[in-house]
């Protein structure tokens, strides 16, 4: 083919235009990542990926899914949490670098660092959070 062509064939994108998003693609990508993410509304988490279980020791999502993010907050930073989530929830915003603190299915302490974004979906504003690193406090 010539220089920046693509051969035509089976699941080959011609043009840019041709492309469809496939939910069931996303949404299996987004659960088999490796770092932890969740989406919250102004109350509860809405979506968890796997990782979010393994760093919370839950057994299943639906142990994570409709809990409040203040039970999954340590009563240490909940007042700071609450504010990020007012900014958030208020406007289009985007915060690096969050240093949190995070209670597990056991009571460990969890240490994150997170990345946070919030947008508008079926009219509604949510949140999605990416831990870009975790730490379990030792005992």
């Amino acid at each position: 083919t010539p220089r920046g062509e693509l051969a035509a064939g089976p699941g080959v994108i011609e043009s840019p235009m041709e492309f469809q998003p496939d939910t069931s693609l996303e949404a299996a990508a987004l659960h088999s990542l490796p770092m932890p993410i969740y989406v919250h509304d102004e109350e509860r988490i809405v979506y968890a990926n796997s990782a979010v279980l393994r760093v919370l020791g839950a057994r299943d999502l639906a142990s994570v899914i409709g809990q409040p993010i203040a039970d999954l907050t340590h009563d240490d930073t909940r007042a700071a949490e609450r504010e990020r989530r007012a900014m958030l929830l208020a406007h289009d915003t985007v915060l690096d670098h969050v240093d949190a603190k995070g209670v597990a299915s056991d009571g460990q302490t969890v240490y994150y660092t997170c990345r946070a974004a919030s947008f508008q979906h079926e009219g509604r504003r949510l949140v999605t959070w990416v831990a870009t690193g975790v730490e379990r406090a030792t005992s």
